[in-house]
């Protein structure tokens, strides 16, 4: 003997129902997966503040005349593109001798650009400046007497890379302080700073 059992009127309404559920349920999924991320706020036309400080060491010939050189920069932005900002930097930078009779210094103007590697909250950059290095140079004979200073400038070049998050950012690279002579002007540098 065969049993045959018949589906119920009730039974097809309530298939038709949970499938309506789970197709619903799968187009919501999709949609909020396609949903693009929330874009970045614009940088364009923004200018920026802030201060910094610099850390360098000397290369090749120019380890022969000083230790090291650190200072203090002020550093000016513009918002160029979202993905780029033009930059504007002048600061003090002492340079460290072995002798005590002898005092270096610098006087940076610096122009640039930094571009934003991939998003710009992500906050990997690439930088390069063109600029000016005033150097101011004076000895103190001592028991002879005698002194004297001196002053140039000096066309120089930077290239670095670094990282900003929020209103702090840090860069390394390689500061050229004379294009003319760069192989004896050279410092492999870095600088942090914050932003106002």
């Amino acid at each position: 003997m065969n049993i045959t059992i018949l589906p119920t009127p009730g039974s097809y309404s309530l298939s038709l129902s949970l499938c309506l559920a789970l197709l619903t349920s799968i187009a919501g999924s999709g949609q909020a997966e396609a949903q693009p991320a929330a874009p970045e706020p614009s940088a364009v036309g923004k200018v920026s503040v802030g201060v910094g400080g610099f850390v360098g060491i000397p290369l090749g010939d120019y380890g022969k005349a000083i230790d090291f050189g650190a200072g203090a920069l002020v550093d000016v932005s513009y918002g160029l593109q979202q993905q780029t900002d033009l930059t504007a930097r002048a600061g003090f930078i002492y340079l460290q001798t072995d002798s005590d009779s002898v005092s270096l210094s610098q006087i940076p103007i610096w122009f640039g650009a930094r571009r934003y590697v991939g998003a710009r909250s992500g906050g990997l950059f690439l930088q390069g400046e063109l600029g000016f290095n005033r150097m101011e140079a004076s000895v103190a004979a001592g028991d002879f007497g005698v002194s004297g200073s001196d002053s140039d400038t000096n066309l120089g070049v930077n290239l670095g890379a670094g990282i900003a998050k929020g209103k702090i950012s840090a860069m390394a690279g390689l500061f050229v302080t004379d294009l003319d002579h760069a192989s004896d002007s050279m410092l492999l540098g870095g600088t942090v700073g914050t932003s106002f």
